[in-house]
């Protein structure tokens, strides 16, 4: 997901291991992507209930910090479940990762809207996240449910924050 950082532009590559490319346009016939060194954090204890954090949305920055929003998928009885969930880390290069994610987001769908398509994805209810702005202290996160509704939720940013456990460096 691209991003913007001190005047350049950036690519948030993975969650975890934590890989931010930067974006070179010196040559106009190519982009020329730098890789930072991978950083590996400790997310198990989120990754084991939950599943693996992945891709989602670009990263939007809050005093300092970058808020990403990714997804991840784990089995129930009833099948396959996503849930949405945020890490942070810090805006300026190495952009060092600050708070993994302790639980998934608890979002209130604000408005649904059905289509008359048949369910793709017949068993329970599966969650894709999409775009997220962040406006007067609320996250507005639009996604999609079994590739047939769309909702929206709205979450204070106290709510977000209550989801994220902050690293310790040693």
């Amino acid at each position: 997901m691209l991003f913007g950082a001190s005047g350049r532009v950036f690519a948030q590559y993975l969650p975890n291991p934590h890989s931010i490319l930067e974006m070179r346009l010196s040559d106009p016939t190519r982009v020329v992507w730098r890789r930072s060194t991978p950083k590996v954090w400790d997310n198990s204890a989120y990754s084991s209930r939950w599943g693996e954090l992945r891709g989602g949305c670009p990263p939007v920055e809050i005093d300092g910090i970058f808020y990403a929003l990714g997804h991840s998928v784990f089995e129930t009885a009833g099948g396959r479940t996503t849930v949405g969930a945020m890490y942070a880390y810090r805006a300026e290069a190495p952009f060092r990762v600050f708070a993994k994610p302790a639980s998934p987001l608890r979002s209130r769908i604000r408005s649904e809207r059905s289509t008359p398509f048949p369910k793709k994805t017949p068993r329970k209810k599966r969650r894709s996240i999409l775009p997220v702005q962040y406006r007067e202290g609320k996250w507005i996160i639009s996604y999609g449910i079994n590739n047939e509704r769309c909702a929206i939720a709205i979450i204070p940013h106290e709510d977000l924050l209550s989801t994220l456990e902050r690293l310790s460096f040693s």
